[in-house]
């Protein structure tokens, strides 16, 4: 029964070791005011960015789909919406240069 119980408890210290990297996905940042003051975090997960005060309480979310951010204030409710334009795509042209790089050729073809 004692080998029982170790094995228990080593077969889920396992499980829980495996499954601890895959949880761990949140990228905090800390934001800081112009004297260095503390004002919060703001931490990232998924599409979803949650922000908190210097104390650590909820001051709202941001949820982004697409390319619109909902914002939302710390009860839920809906504070605003942010849209990105999408972006725009420049080809590139090419235009010739007007003086010739081959006088040879142009010597013999009259150009």
């Amino acid at each position: 029964m004692k080998e029982y119980i170790i094995g228990v408890v080593i077969g889920v210290g396992i499980a829980l070791v495996t499954i601890a990297p895959i949880r761990c996905n949140a990228q905090t940042t800390y934001i800081y005011g112009p004297q260095g003051q503390n004002l919060g975090t703001a931490t990232k997960s998924g599409n979803t960015t949650y922000f908190y005060g210097s104390q650590g309480q909820n001051v709202g979310t941001a949820t982004t789909s697409g390319n619109t951010t909902y914002i939302y204030g710390s009860q839920g409710q809906n504070i605003g919406t942010m849209t990105n334009p999408a972006p725009v795509f420049v080809a590139p042209s090419y235009a010739p240069n007007p003086t010739s790089l081959t006088p040879m050729y142009d010597s013999i073809f009259n150009k």
